[in-house]
């Protein structure tokens, strides 16, 4: 099935996103390229911490990085309480991160407080900046991860 999906994608000209939670998938994933089933530009977003998958640890995380295939962007997100800390090893190890209500409702690891996808960013603004990073515009960030640019004036800006 991935393989089927992956070729409509190519034939329409679809940049995949590719998602990760174990390292047999990003093992997969040098099949998936070698074959050309996946072809350039590839994008990776990596998600530790879900119930029977991966767990959320830095070793885990850098020992993802280190199988990706060459020339691989990729973006970490840890699910649920693993978010902060997963997306954090994410800036520090010099990838980029995926953060959002999707993977965790709550802004903090005591679920004391519900999170805003705003409040999710700002924080990683923070810890981006602290660590010199900087912070990729939307047009940017669809250059990083090989997407065409945008063109119409009529674009929703995005607030990061």
């Amino acid at each position: 099935m991935i393989k089927a999906l992956a070729l409509k994608m190519a034939k329409r000209k679809i940049t995949p996103e590719w998602e990760c939670f174990d390292l047999g998938m990003v093992e997969y994933s040098h099949y998936l390229t070698s074959h050309e089933i996946l072809r350039p530009p590839f994008y990776c977003n990596l998600l530790l911490g879900s119930l029977g998958t991966i767990s959320a640890t830095a070793f885990n995380l850098a020992t993802m990085v280190r199988a990706l295939p060459d020339g691989v962007t990729w973006a970490a997100a840890g699910i649920g309480r693993y978010q902060f800390s997963v997306n954090t090893l994410a800036i520090t190890m010099g990838g980029h991160v995926r953060v959002g209500l999707e993977d965790n409702l709550w802004f903090d690891e005591q679920r004391s407080r519900l999170a805003t996808n705003a409040d999710l960013i700002d924080r990683l603004v923070g810890v981006a900046r602290a660590c010199g990073r900087s912070i990729a515009s939307p047009q940017k960030a669809r250059q990083i991860i090989g997407l065409p640019a945008v063109t119409n004036s009529t674009t929703a800006a995005v607030r990061i």
